[in-house]
């Protein structure tokens, strides 16, 4: 996850925005990452580690880091954010459509699975997080 937030916070320092292709593809899918494992660490978020991260490398070699400490925080939130509503949709429809299935029934057909995966994966979310529902 360290590695995770210091790759981030260098991208966006240099001035890489997170998505849909070539650098911000990357950089999207390592702050993704690094937000998955920080919320089963304990619930914090990357944005709680930048300040570490900036500590680690002095102000007068990263001028650039320390400049941008604003802009990194909040495109780290605003990122970990979309992540978590995209997650909660995909959940959200998992848990309704088994909810209203019946109880020989509890596999979700090819056509509706496609359309719940595309509320998340489709937007960099990986599929593996929109099954995973409690009980």
């Amino acid at each position: 996850m360290a590695d995770h937030v210091k790759s981030s916070v260098f991208l966006m320092s240099d001035g890489v925005i997170p998505g849909p292709v070539n650098r911000g593809y990357v950089l999207r899918k390592i702050v993704r990452r690094g937000a998955r494992a920080a919320a089963t660490v304990g619930g914090i978020h990357m944005t709680d580690l930048v300040p570490t991260v900036l500590d680690m490398y002095p102000r007068d070699l990263y001028p650039e880091l320390h400049e941008r400490r604003v802009q990194v925080t909040e495109m780290l939130r605003s990122e970990e954010e979309f992540l978590h509503s995209i997650l909660t949709r995909a959940r959200h429809q998992v848990t309704v459509y088994l909810k209203n299935a019946t109880s020989e029934s509890r596999v979700i057909p090819a056509d509706r699975a496609f359309d719940i995966r595309r509320a998340g994966p489709a937007r960099g979310a990986p599929a593996c997080e929109c099954w995973e529902i409690d009980g």
